[in-house]
């Protein structure tokens, strides 16, 4: 399925399906926004959810589960999206402050709401290594995927396969 991808489908009536969509890279006219080779161990941050005003902000709502205030978004310059199509783009982030729940984030390149609209459903996140390392007693919730879950019998639940 070269050129290919597959989105799921809810139906009103219940039932689920595909369809198959092109993946083609995003256009952005006369943009910073490239894309950009997959970064080793991506990261996921943030989801980037609707524009916000008329000048290309972008409203997302932070993967960090202390806060938005304690999310790595905040004072972030540099990062990847990746789109729903799994390409990725490298961006700069001109700014970022807290919008209610979430976050509202500038990306250089993005000055209109219809070319933030075309990052609707993206990811927007940081390589492995340009995070922190985790205190001993804590974990990225990217590195529970794929963990084992048993209860304190040793009988196994489940295994994560997102989050």
């Amino acid at each position: 399925m070269a050129g290919q991808a597959r989105s799921h489908l809810f139906y009103q009536d219940g039932s689920q399906g595909w369809f198959k969509t092109a993946c083609r890279p995003l256009q952005f006219e006369n943009s910073t926004v490239k894309t950009a080779p997959p970064p080793e161990g991506f990261v996921a941050l943030g989801l980037l959810q609707s524009p916000i005003g008329l000048k290309g902000a972008i409203r997302v709502k932070s993967l960090h589960p202390g806060g938005d205030q304690s999310s790595a978004l905040m004072g972030l310059q540099e990062a990847f999206v990746r789109a729903d199509n799994q390409r990725f783009y490298a961006v700069t982030v001109t700014s970022v402050e807290a919008h209610g729940k979430d976050l509202r984030v500038q990306i250089m390149g993005i000055e209109t709401p219809e070319a933030a609209a075309l990052l609707m459903r993206a990811q927007i996140g940081l390589p492995r290594k340009a995070l922190p390392a985790p205190a001993p007693d804590e974990a990225y919730w990217t590195d529970l995927v794929g963990c084992r879950v048993t209860n304190r019998e040793g009988l196994v639940l489940g295994t994560i396969d997102s989050m």
